[in-house]
């Protein structure tokens, strides 16, 4: 029995429009709540299909009846809705919300037309049952409208719900809220159109039904909420699934692809290589392997860190895919794959019907791409590249390519870098000793194979000794002596420079204390790489060098070369600043290879310019040189720098350089680079003129069992021979 609301008694407009605004609501609610069971059944559980497809139908029905009952009690006034017909109705509603949601979920087409039509008849038997209910009396056109409301709306609705399920399974909330709207007020038409040819009763108590309406409305609230918290579960599920799917693809993926640069691995371009060699032999085609190595990273990595040159090699990676890209050229160029197989070399195989010109334009490009200037985090580096061609099946076969491409690619390294060389079988042995060499350098610091020779550096007018510069050699126990030339590039491309260059500075110095120690007071001189040039340690540990054996930093000189000078100004100059505020003193090495220019000379404190070997070399025979010479001197000079001539091996050569105005003499000519102990014998020995200068004097020296001492302790040793050939 309902409660008593006399004291809500409304006109009978007003009290029949709030009842229809809950009904639209309560259908709003249904429509709501049935978009959401469709959104949550498609792909889910089969059991949870289930639960969701019974608590839609439930409680979108108590919903839809709610809605009615508010629609019919605003044209019942006080009668209210009968018992009985409520109870029927109900049964209809619910079975009608079920029937719609089955037509909505996956079914074959003509059992979906068969729910759909099931449930407009549902419906209509619904507003039957409320029109029997509430004595309404109703005409054949009411009827027949009320018939075509109750199809269309099903139709429309059951349309909806497809649509929904297949392409907005993923809408939010807020535009399902929105879009409920409409089919929320239509699925009370057949209803409505029954109730139009009945009157308003003039005044109405609000009654059960209001009750009825909230509670469903609550319902449905809550089912909502339920959607809700089950789509973030679900959805948390499936960023999970979706992240292991991934964890597993990458694990699959991992030794076939570079996880820096996205390109094919070592693995990767194998197996592409052994797939593609069994289709080339098929067909008739080729296979190039192009190895790639740039040209100086490993002092990119140890003077930047890894994390700079990660960004570079991912610049070179984008660079290479880019022109690999623009290669492909059918039909001579049908296929390419790119890969890195490690540090900083890379690999590029095309395939088709290759030539000589395919091959040499190949190279040329890839070479073009990656010569010049790179800027990454702020640092601008030069980059260049050696590549080595190898191809199948003339180069052997598939297992082989990759390594006599490398062998090829070393070997252009080491004729210079920056250009491109095909295999030849002498490759492959080179490359092995290269490999055994560098094995046995690894070992030379601490199986003490190294020793620093020394060349003296002479003034030109006293004679004096001024200085000696300490050139590096190795003391193989099967090569025998091997000269920097051999082994230093090796160790630059595998990061050994740094321990070599730590123990050429700790030796040098230790050097220095020695020949004080005995009298000879003079430089040692050192050249520095720029992989030392940019580190930031170096001027501390060329001090706690200093420091340890006792040596004025004045004593020492810095040898840096043009080039490396001139490849990052700023870096470099900071560097020379440091070391001149220590008051080391510093020299530019191989003046006339590079490009330099005299406001760059002006920045770096440096008191000396070494010429270069290959202007003295043609002094007395090629007139450009000595003006270059000449030039060089009077430009030095202006600045207010000292000028040493390096490989100065004749008379000639001598004469010229002192009628120019040399201050130094660097070569042959005076002395070929010796030990330390031969030096200090060779500086201060009373032997007669005629002998100093015989070849085999450095070599008798060195079995010799003791030194004479010091004639003086002057600030340079006084040899004899040179003013003897100054009066010739």
């Amino acid at each position: 029995m309902s409660p008593d609301f006399d004291a809500l008694t409304l006109t009978g407009a007003t009290a029949a429009s709030l009842r229809l605004l809950l009904a639209w609501a309560a259908g709003w609610a249904a429509a709501l709540v049935g978009l959401i069971v469709v959104q949550r059944v498609e792909g889910a559980d089969p059991r949870l299909q289930r639960s969701w497809f019974i608590t839609g139908s439930v409680i979108s029905g108590l919903c839809v009846w709610a809605g009615a009952l508010c629609a019919v009690s605003a044209w019942s006034g006080d009668a209210g809705a009968p018992l009985s017909g409520s109870a029927v109705a109900l049964l209809l509603t619910l079975a009608t919300t079920a029937m719609s949601l089955r037509a909505a979920m996956s079914l074959p087409r003509t059992r979906r037309f068969l729910w759909a039509g099931g449930s407009a008849i549902v419906l209509l038997a619904a507003a039957a049952a409320w029109a029997q209910a509430m004595a309404w009396k109703t005409t054949l056109p009411v009827v027949l409208a009320s018939v075509v409301a109750a199809g269309v709306v099903q139709a429309a609705t059951v349309a909806l719900l497809l649509h929904w399920r297949r392409r907005e399974r993923d809408a939010p909330l807020t535009r399902a809220a929105l879009v409920a709207l409409a089919p929320g007020a239509a699925g009370l038409l057949p209803l409505l159109i029954v109730a139009l040819g009945t009157s308003l009763p003039p005044a109405q108590p609000l009654g059960l039904e209001v009750w009825c309406a909230v509670l469903t409305g609550t319902m449905a609230a809550l089912a909502v909420q339920a959607a809700r918290m089950e789509r973030h579960l679900v959805g948390k599920h499936q960023m999970l699934g979706a992240r292991l799917k991934q964890a597993t693809a990458t694990l699959q993926r991992s030794p076939l692809a570079d996880p820096l640069t996205g390109l094919l691995s070592r693995v990767g371009i194998e197996a592409a290589l052994r797939k593609a060699a069994a289709e080339a032999e098929s067909r008739g085609q080729r296979i190039v392997l192009l190895a790639i190595g740039l040209d100086g990273f490993r002092s990119v990595n140890d003077s930047f860190g890894h994390a700079l040159g990660d960004s570079v090699l991912r610049e070179v990676a984008r660079r290479l895919v880019e022109e690999s890209g623009e290669l492909l050229a059918p039909p001579k160029v049908i296929g390419q794959h790119l890969a890195r197989l490690g540090g900083d070399e890379f690999v590029l195989m095309l395939t088709g019907h290759l030539d000589r010109a395919v091959i040499a334009r190949a190279a040329g490009r890839l070479l073009e791409a990656l010569d010049g200037p790179v800027t990454c985090d702020g640092h601008e580096l030069t980059l260049s590249a050696s590549i080595g061609v190898a191809c199948f099946p003339e180069d052997g076969g598939a297992s082989k390519l990759i390594s006599r491409a490398n062998a090829a690619m070393h070997a252009a390294k080491a004729a210079g870098g920056s250009t491109y060389m095909t295999f030849e079988p002498r490759m492959q042995d080179e490359a092995r000793d290269r490999h055994e060499l560098l094995r046995d350098l690894r070992h030379a610091i601490e199986h003490e194979q190294l020793e620093l020779f020394y060349q003296p550096k002479i003034d030109a007018r006293s004679g004096q000794v001024t200085a000696a510069e300490a050139l590096l050699r190795w003391h193989h126990p099967v090569r025998g002596t091997l000269s920097p030339e051999l082994f230093i590039p090796l160790a630059e491309r595998h990061g050994l420079i740094g321990a070599l260059g730590n123990w050429v500075i700790e030796d040098a110095c230790r050097q220095a204390k020695v020949w004080r120690e005995r009298g000879l007071k003079m430089r040692v001189a050192i050249n520095l790489s720029v992989f030392q040039m940019r580190q930031n340690d170096l001027v501390e540990r060329i001090q706690a060098a200093l420091k340890r054996h006792g040596v004025n930093p004045q004593r020492l000189t810095c040898e840096i070369t043009e080039s490396v000078a001139m490849e990052d100004t700023q870096v470099t100059q900071r560097t020379f600043e440091r070391l001149g505020q220590a008051g080391i003193h510093l020299s530019i090495d191989d003046f006339g290879t590079g490009y330099s220019s005299l406001s760059y000379l002006r920045q770096l404190p440096a008191t000396e310019l070494k010429i270069d070997r290959s202007f003295v070399m043609d002094l007395d025979t090629n007139a450009d040189a000595r003006a270059i010479v000449d030039a060089v001197l009077k430009l030095a000079h202006a600045i207010g720098l000292k000028v040493v001539a390096e490989g100065v091996e004749t008379i000639r050569q001598r004469d010229i350089l002192l009628e120019l105005g040399c201050d130094e003499f660097q070569g042959y000519l005076f002395a070929r680079p010796m030990s330390a102990r031969s030096l200090l014998m060779w500086a201060v020995d009373d032997k007669p003129a005629k002998n100093a200068f015989r070849p085999s004097l450095f070599a008798e020296a060195e079995d010799l069992e003791s030194v004479q001492g010091p004639k003086s302790t002057h600030e340079g040793a006084t040899v004899q021979p040179l003013r003897r050939w100054r009066r010739s």
